[in-house]
């Protein structure tokens, strides 16, 4: 018992029904049981607050993780307690409840946890995040309604501004943990638009392999501005053939336990971080998706009108396994049949008849890979060996497998590799100004 009259009762604060351990779920207490006795060891507490008002943030969510995570919600007062923690190495995360400004999830550093430690006063102050001054935009953007904004991972985003005329170029730093991680620059493009005013524009680079909260600085002139964006990893729905699914729904589900039951997260709920909290959510122009979710097992489920599952076509959607969350889950790649005819694989010919190397080129440049760069771990389906791109100033090398294969097959590979249907896509041939055509044999 508790030792005071009636603290459990649903009348008073501290009732088990406005409680939990080890579950985000009020009322719901999960223990583990080890080695046939109840758990037993450290004890982690303290207050969660917010820094605007340094007032107390009841409803966040805590989690103390180390293999595994043992998790509560802060009750009215804004407290926690994680109790019965195994000895080991602790990271604690906090996130927000559902807030009318943006708070930045917490993670702390690495604690440990001995069997009798009481550590109390573990507090958190969830920061406010800094958002885009007006006239600054990204496209695509994950959840444009949402304050923060939201990249995804090998996502080709344009950032654009809105300044005085004049100043030629923006520079702008992207920071993750106050180390520079990329840079690039904003040129103008609408000169005068408005009065006085020019747009200027630019393309972020690739993130990866970074993920998670990053700074951007910008450099307008002689004036610094920062604000934060959250840069995600998660995943993206694409047809058996590769193409992106756009406006795919894809709903988040979650247990507090790898076998379940695994229930769909609430709209809004506290259990996604505020960079998007909107579930069920549609998949961009590129087919992604993501959110930034609290300790807990997941499974995620993508659907779309005329499209099924491709190992069964009585089975409207398809599922990933169990996520377990931490550590973050990168990349998921879900795959629906939207009725595509049979990927076959082709030649690749110019209108000019352009050589062989230079189709090679245009496939290449669609595949991300650019000159002096080594993509060694492309295996070629047909062979089973493996493919380098190889090459620099524009003077691509030959594409040759570890047998020999010969060019055709190369170029069968690398038409895979891209994702592209046969006689879906036209490209351009760059040196040439001719145009290639993926066709069938």
């Amino acid at each position: 018992g508790s030792g005071v009259n009636g603290a459990f009762l649903d009348s008073a604060p501290t009732g088990l029904a406005h409680n939990n351990r080890n579950s985000v779920v009020s009322g719901r207490y999960i223990f583990e049981v080890r080695n046939g006795a109840p758990p037993v060891g450290g004890e982690v507490s303290g207050y969660i607050f917010r820094a605007d008002t340094q007032g107390a943030l009841p409803g966040a969510i805590v989690a103390a993780c180390t293999n595994t995570c043992n998790t509560t919600t802060a009750n009215d007062a804004g407290f926690y307690s994680l109790t019965g923690l195994p000895v080991g190495d602790y990271i604690l995360y906090a996130y927000p409840p559902s807030a009318d400004v943006i708070l930045r999830p917490h993670q702390s550093e690495p604690f440990h946890v001995s069997e009798d430690d009481h550590i109390s006063n573990k507090n958190v102050t969830l920061q406010i995040a800094d958002l885009p001054p007006e006239g600054t935009t990204f496209s695509p953007n994950r959840n444009p309604n949402q304050a923060v904004p939201f990249i995804a991972w090998h996502s080709p985003t344009t950032m654009s501004e809105v300044s005085p005329s004049g100043l030629g170029s923006i520079f702008v730093e992207v920071l993750q943990n106050g180390q520079v991680i990329a840079t690039f620059s904003l040129t103008e493009t609408s000169p005068g638009v408005p009065p006085g005013m020019s747009t200027y524009t630019g393309v972020m680079p690739d993130l990866f392999p970074h993920h998670g909260w990053v700074r951007i600085r910008k450099h307008v002139g002689n004036t610094i501005e920062e604000f934060d964006a959250w840069i995600d990893p998660s995943g993206t729905v694409k047809t058996v053939g590769g193409s992106p699914v756009v406006g795919a729904a894809v709903t988040l589900y979650r247990s507090d336990s790898a076998s379940g039951p695994f229930d769909v997260v609430p709209d809004g709920s506290a259990i996604m971080s505020p960079t998007n909290r909107t579930n069920p959510d549609l998949t961009d122009v590129n087919g992604h998706f993501g959110w930034d979710v609290t300790a807990g097992f997941y499974k995620v489920r993508a659907e779309k009108a005329g499209c099924v599952s491709p190992t069964d076509s009585q089975i409207a959607f398809v599922e990933t396994a169990v996520l377990t969350i931490p550590p973050p889950v990168t990349d998921i790649d879900l795959r629906l049949d939207c009725g595509e005819p049979p990927f076959v694989w082709g030649n690749v010919d110019c209108a000019d008849g352009i050589k062989p190397l230079d189709a090679l080129l245009v496939i290449s440049n669609a595949a991300g890979v650019g000159p002096g760069v080594s993509s060694p771990a492309i295996v070629c389906p047909d062979i089973g060996a493996t493919v380098n791109i190889d090459g620099s100033d524009r003077q691509w090398g030959n594409v040759d497998c570890a047998d020999g294969v010969v060019t055709t097959d190369a170029m069968k590979l690398l038409q895979h590799y891209i994702g592209i249907q046969v006689a879906q896509t036209v490209q351009g041939c760059p040196e040439l100004g001719a145009g290639i055509t993926l066709g069938s044999p």
